[in-house]
Formats: structure tokens, C-alpha cells, sequence
């Protein structure tokens, strides 16, 4: 019940029923990539993915504020198809989530959800970061000024 997956900004360490990402140590223009990712994840479920009502993105059960981890539930592999079929749900959420419709950033949770389990692909730099953050916080309060 271990493995290791190796992504573009972070190591993925799949214990028992939990995946801990953690960033990659090397080479070191990664590390801050990674810490990003993690940081950007964490605040996605705190604060947006409540309020968008972004079911399809896998829950983080714990983050450390620096982004040095960040726990979620360990899920199983789904394929192309059963993405494809999920899409038209996700992108009828306005804003749309912010993950990719590839089968390796999706994964079967244990209640048999399918979800997002890597939705910080495009948080490259401080800028992404940025981005992202204000575009989703204008998102936010359009929707508490039409409420």
C-alpha cells in the first residue's frame, strides 16, 4: 500500500489510504514551484471550493500554511472516458474549477466520487499564483454582489 508518484512540481507519497504531496527537492528551482501548488490547493478548498460549490475537486484533509505538505485521500486510477463524462458537470460551474480534463489528474475516491486530485497544473510562478488568487476573489465577489 506504497508507492511514489513524480510529478512536475511534487512528489506524491501514497500511504495507506493517503496521498501527501510534498514539493521535489530537486533540481531546486522546483521547491518553490511545489510550495506553490500545495499553497495554491490549500486555499482552493478553504475558501473557493465551498463557495463555487466545487464538488469535484478531491478534499485536502490537512495542509501546513507553508506548503511543505498537504494531505489528501489516496484515490484509484479512472480513465479517459469516465473524465469525459464528468466534464460537461464541471464546466457548467461558472467559475470553472481549475484542474485539467486528463485522466492523471483524476482519481475514484472510496464513496466512489470521481475528483480532481490535481488542481494547481497551472500555478507555475508567483505571478500564476497571483492570478489565479485575484481572478477567483473577483469570481467571489460578484457573486456576494448579485446575492
Amino acid at each position: 500500500m506504497f508507492g511514489i508518484r513524480v510529478g512536475s512540481s511534487r512528489w506524491v507519497l501514497l500511504v495507506g489510504r493517503l496521498a501527501i504531496k510534498v514539493p521535489r527537492m530537486w533540481p531546486p528551482s522546483r521547491i518553490a514551484s511545489g510550495l506553490r501548488a500545495n499553497e495554491f490547493e490549500r486555499l482552493v478548498m478553504r475558501r473557493y471550493a465551498p463557495a463555487f460549490g466545487w464538488r469535484e475537486l478531491c478534499p485536502v484533509l490537512w495542509a501546513d500554511r507553508f506548503g511543505l505538505l498537504l494531505l489528501m485521500p489516496r484515490t484509484e486510477p479512472v480513465s479517459q472516458v469516465d473524465v469525459y463524462l464528468l466534464s460537461a458537470a464541471v464546466l457548467e460551474h461558472h467559475p470553472a474549477p481549475p484542474c485539467e480534463m486528463k485522466a492523471e489528474h483524476w482519481g475514484r475516491l472510496p464513496d466512489g466520487r470521481i475528483v480532481a486530485v490535481e488542481f494547481a497544473e497551472s500555478v507555475h510562478d508567483a505571478d500564476d499564483l497571483r492570478e489565479h488568487r485575484d481572478y477567483l476573489e473577483s469570481a467571489l465577489r460578484g457573486r456576494e454582489v448579485a446575492a
